[in-house]
């Protein structure tokens, strides 16, 4: 499957099971499309879970830096890291 896989609503309903076992472990997205517009997007478990672990953490970085206090400051190499290292253990 490549990086910008598009199928149809009408392939998924025929070939679901195939398209789930290739979205399945691989990391990549599959966008879904209806008369040739994008509709959805389907993601694995992991890669899903590292999504909305990335936006928690921009969320954070956000928040701090609207604070001035240094302190309480997110290190965005830390973040970079931080995320770098979750990638690699889903």
């Amino acid at each position: 499957m490549t990086k910008r896989s598009m199928f149809s609503v009408a392939h998924l309903r025929t070939h679901t099971n195939e398209l789930i076992d290739a979205v399945y472990g691989s990391g990549s997205p599959l966008y879904i499309t209806d008369e040739g517009l994008s509709k959805v997007v389907v993601l694995d478990i992991p890669s899903f879970q590292l999504l909305e672990q990335a936006v928690v953490l921009l969320r954070d970085i956000a928040d701090s830096e609207q604070d001035d206090h240094p302190a309480n400051r997110t290190n965005i190499k830390a973040f970079l890291k931080q995320l770098d290292a979750e990638s690699k253990d889903a």
